[in-house]
């Protein structure tokens, strides 16, 4: 019998690494998604897994950075930047 395990990165991964496609700060992520930019701190908790997102804030954070709450339950099937 075959085993097949599949490493799947993180939220926290997929959050920074669709946040650094997109070009935006920590900053700009947490006014864009939650009108606030002093919650930079809970964007970059959130980046380094300290902190696992509400599905409530998934739903804000996916837009901004151009996912769907289905790449976070995919494992990170996050597209490729394309044309905006």
């Amino acid at each position: 019998m075959t085993h097949v395990y599949l490493d799947f990165p993180s939220t926290g991964t997929l959050l920074r690494e669709a946040r650094d496609r997109a070009g935006l700060t920590q900053r700009d992520v947490a006014r864009l998604a939650f009108g606030d930019e002093d919650l930079q701190s809970l964007v970059s908790r959130y980046e380094t897994d300290l902190v696992e997102p509400s599905l409530a804030n998934l739903r804000r954070l996916a837009p901004v950075l151009r996912l769907s709450l289905g790449d976070f339950a995919a494992g990170g099937a996050v597209p490729a930047k394309g044309p905006t």
